[in-house]
């Protein structure tokens, strides 16, 4: 017995005219969604192609969109269960630690040490 598909998204129109193309008018308003707690972490999305159809669209632009989405944190592919909201305490700390890895490394890979690098950053943090 298969799962019945999640409801369409709320409130989620594209606009043809609009200058901003589908695939991010998508993501914007998919993160707006989350943002605003209209859709809830966990809660699954509906399928590429059950999306892709209600808003007439090609299913390679709703993957796109969705793929945009989870590379930012917004969701998270469960396989088979579909794509679901990500719970955005964790996925904001991923991110977070992901961008201040980034700005760090640099820093170790030009010599300094691990302890110098967290006494720069407590210097940088309180003064």
């Amino acid at each position: 017995m298969s799962t019945p598909e999640p409801d369409a998204l709320p409130g989620l129109r594209l606009d043809p005219t609009s200058a901003v193309p589908v695939v991010e008018q998508i993501q914007v308003q998919v993160v707006d969604l989350v943002t605003t707690g209209a859709l809830a972490a966990g809660r699954r999305l509906p399928s590429v192609r059950a999306l892709a159809t209600s808003l007439g669209v090609a299913p390679g632009t709703v993957a796109k969109a969705y793929r945009g989405l989870e590379q930012e944190g917004f969701v998270e592919t469960a396989g088979r269960h579909g794509t679901v909201v990500a719970d955005q305490q964790v996925a904001t700390t991923a991110h977070t630690r992901q961008q201040l890895r980034a700005v760090l490394q640099p820093l170790l890979d030009d010599g300094l040490s691990r302890a110098e690098v967290l006494r720069l950053v407590r210097s940088v943090l309180e003064g």
